[in-house]
């Protein structure tokens, strides 16, 4: 196996994976967060540039992906990219709070909604909302305990009937370990604490300072989740193996992670 050392294009998930998804920077796609608008596809077709999956499906091949950052399975209308663009099946998690219906009421039915842009009064409003609702900030951050076995046994399942298939296929799977919150599976760890120890971490860096002792401990957490998600990631390699057709394995991550390195605490 072949290790090639790159640097992630973007700091947050949505444009990073655009990146990956079609070779072209954040400044080409026009999109710099994950709060901005999706790409307008004939903006890029227009270029030349198309995604990976549509070159794929151009060429013979059948596209699934399984995404379990609920950012990648935000749909987009059919004139603009989103990451499950071009894929022939897509099973994503999707995370939608209990207002998500008020919220498209408000878009299609209020001069907010229909003043700003696209997507944009229901992002917004949702954030402040969140902010409102939930009693407690660590509500604010999903905790996503034990999907990485979840994740692999939906690969493991969709690879199944790829292998029956005579055309070639590309499988593509977003895990959401290794990320904030750190809660590895092969031990108890409270999330509320875990989500005090970033939030003490993050309010001593931005007064510039770093606490050593919190910062070696997060990072102890980040790698206890790696240990997990190689074992995961072996699961699924061995069902690969199984097969028996030539494979192109690729591994790569749309972001780090920092503990105080640079003045930054986790991402984004």
């Amino acid at each position: 196996m072949t290790a090639t050392k790159l640097s992630s294009s973007c700091n947050q998930t949505i444009p990073s994976h655009l990146s990956l998804l079609t070779g072209l920077p954040p400044e080409k796609l026009g999109m710099r967060g994950n709060l901005s608008p999706f790409p307008e596809i004939e903006l890029l077709e227009r270029g030349g540039f198309v995604s990976l999956a549509q070159r794929l499906s151009a060429a013979g091949w059948y596209s699934a992906g399984i995404a379990a950052n609920p950012l990648l399975s935000i749909e987009s209308d059919e004139s603009h990219l989103s990451p499950r663009h071009g894929f022939g099946s897509w099973d994503g998690l999707t995370r939608n709070d209990d207002w998500y219906e008020y919220l498209d009421w408000v878009h299609g039915h209020t001069w907010l909604g229909w003043l700003m842009p696209e997507g944009t009064a229901r992002k917004s409003l949702n954030q402040v909302l969140r902010r409102l609702l939930y009693p407690t900030p660590a509500r604010l951050h999903r905790f996503h305990f034990g999907e990485g076995a979840h994740t692999t046994d939906r690969a493991i399942s969709i690879l199944a009937d790829l292998k029956q298939a005579e055309q070639p296929w590309l499988l593509f799977v977003n895990y959401m370990d290794v990320h904030a919150p750190y809660l590895p599976v092969s031990e108890q760890v409270d999330p509320f604490v875990e989500f005090d120890l970033r939030t003490s971490l993050r309010a001593t860096v931005a007064a510039g300072g770093v606490d050593l002792e919190q910062s070696a401990e997060l990072e102890r957490l980040y790698l206890r989740e790696l240990e997990d998600l190689d074992l995961q990631l072996g699961r699924l390699l061995v069902q690969v193996e199984k097969s028996l057709r030539p494979t192109l394995l690729v591994f790569t991550s749309d972001h780090g992670e920092m503990f105080g390195e640079h003045g930054q605490v986790e991402h984004g």
